[in-house]
């Protein structure tokens, strides 16, 4: 039988809000007592409340909901874990609890001042393997080292998302005043002929709506595809949306025609005498 031990206070359950799901949770009385997650009885269903796990071990007070205990490249929401509350003339005994301590530091406190208090603390009762300041840790700070390269990469692709929209914005705008004017006796004929403004602007909408719809064939597959390829890397992993490429699709779409409109607004409202006459 193989599982993950965690050492505890009796009031620890209740401060991280993790629920009990059968039996009841930790007392201030108790002493050398389990409470198993929901794996561990999955995968050893002879585990029973208010019975011990064998003949010479402790008694099972509870079973708690499974919990995720590091990062989401791992896994571990099935890994069986046993909380224990031991007695201080038990398994306090031993040496292997020091392993980890958890302290839950109080809102608003100083950092410094909490890492200084709790060192005070732990030297009071650790005479051999002293530990010094650099060994505790704030577990927000280790959860934002482990997602570190995550961050990283998901800021550099916002920030060449940024440039590339740029970028296209610069080339439709770049785009639509060389075609509009050289297009200008064409618009101008048209007008002459009845067509309105918003008739001469649909037309430039349509021309660059059919380059977005092919740009967006070509592109939502490869990018569909290199986004399931870096969530591959998870083992807790959302699922891509279509909503998340419409969404995309449609606000590309507004910058676009937002552009053409800016720009072809001048040529499609000018006299088309002007136009005529210059050609």
């Amino acid at each position: 039988m193989t599982f993950t031990c965690v050492f505890v206070d009796w009031r620890f359950l209740s401060v991280m809000g993790i629920d009990i799901v059968e039996g009841r949770n930790f007392r201030q009385t108790d002493g050398d007592v389990y409470i198993f997650s929901e794996s561990a009885k999955k995968k050893y269903p002879w585990l029973a409340v208010d019975k011990p796990i064998n003949d010479e071990d402790m008694p099972v007070v509870g079973f708690c909901e499974d919990i995720k205990y590091s990062t989401l490249r791992v896994d571990d929401s099935q890994q069986p874990i046993a909380f224990v509350v031991p007695s201080r003339d038990g398994y306090f005994k031993g040496d292997f609890w020091r392993n980890h301590l958890l302290v839950r530091v109080a809102k608003g406190m100083d950092k410094r001042e909490a890492k200084r208090r709790v060192l005070e603390t732990v030297l009071k009762y650790e005479h051999e393997n002293k530990p010094d300041i650099s060994d505790l840790r704030y577990v927000d700070d280790e959860l934002e080292k482990s997602y570190h390269q995550e961050r990283l990469f998901t800021e550099q692709i916002l920030l060449f998302s940024l440039l590339a929209i740029l970028i296209s914005i610069i080339g439709v705008f770049g785009l639509t005043m060389f075609e509009s004017e050289y297009r200008r006796k064409e618009i101008g004929i048209r007008k002459v002929f009845g067509s309105s403004t918003k008739e001469i602007l649909m037309m430039f909408w349509k021309r660059y709506l059919y380059i977005l719809l092919g740009c967006f064939v070509v592109a939502a597959p490869i990018g569909y595809l290199l986004g399931r390829h870096w969530l591959e890397g998870f083992a807790v992993r959302t699922a891509i949306s279509p909503l998340l490429f419409v969404v995309s699709f449609l606000l590309v779409t507004l910058i676009t025609m937002l552009t053409v409109t800016y720009q072809s607004w001048k040529n499609a409202n000018e006299n088309p005498i002007n136009s005529i006459k210059t050609e």
